[in-house]
């Protein structure tokens, strides 16, 4: 599915797609593949179906663009902290002034690994758009997804949801839960990790296994 459907949307001036673009700036030449042999290689990791699908709002610039996973810095993949491991895309002389140093990553993919590491491979984690929306003239930037955007990108998550058929959805973030609602699927909702919301975060998802294995939270 992925092949047929995601690794060969077009970029544009607000949407990249880290699965078949590279930024010579900032990226390998073989980047785009490397990303996509990185989510093969998450995928992989899970013997069965996963029954939780977690959803996020979208690829963020320092994780999944570069990773090809979501939530998942490509310094976590070759760290060997993680379930799976892959490799990074980033060059090691990047040629624009930025604030981070490659192999990169973000607080959001380490706060999430921190509560979810122990739960894998019973969820795995999506973004409801799977590619990096940024601002017009600003690759690594960040912005949010409109209501039109999402609709776009529902069918994909449709399908992954027919494939999967998980029995449970966190939703991480309203615009996650909003994505959700629009395919018809209610979900349980956390907090996103980023903007200081690291414990509230953690309190959510601590709370929604405590319920699953029949614990008052």
């Amino acid at each position: 599915m992925f092949e047929e459907e995601l690794f060969s949307i077009p970029s544009n001036e607000r949407l990249f797609n880290q699965y078949l673009e590279v930024d010579a700036r900032v990226d390998r030449a073989d980047a785009a593949l490397i990303r996509r042999s990185n989510l093969k290689n998450y995928l992989a990791s899970f013997p069965a179906p996963p029954v939780i699908l977690a959803v996020g709002e979208a690829a963020g610039p320092w994780e999944l663009r570069f990773s090809g996973v979501p939530f998942t810095g490509e310094r976590q993949l070759v760290s060997g902290a993680l379930p799976f491991s892959g490799q990074r895309s980033s060059r090691d002389e990047i040629a624009v002034r930025l604030y981070r140093r490659p192999p990169f990553t973000s607080n959001s993919a380490q706060i999430f690994w921190k509560a979810m590491a122990r739960h894998h491979p019973k969820f795995l984690v999506w973004n409801a758009a799977p590619l990096h929306p940024h601002q017009r003239g600003k690759n690594l930037s960040v912005r949010s997804l409109s209501r039109a955007e999402f609709s776009e990108f529902s069918g994909l998550l449709g399908e992954l949801v027919r494939i999967l058929e998980p029995k449970h959805f966190i939703a991480i973030g309203r615009k996650a839960e909003q994505a959700l609602a629009m395919i018809g699927m209610p979900s349980y909702y956390a907090h996103h990790p980023s903007h200081g919301q690291a414990d509230l975060f953690q309190n959510d998802i601590s709370r929604f296994f405590r319920a699953l294995r029949g614990v008052r939270p």
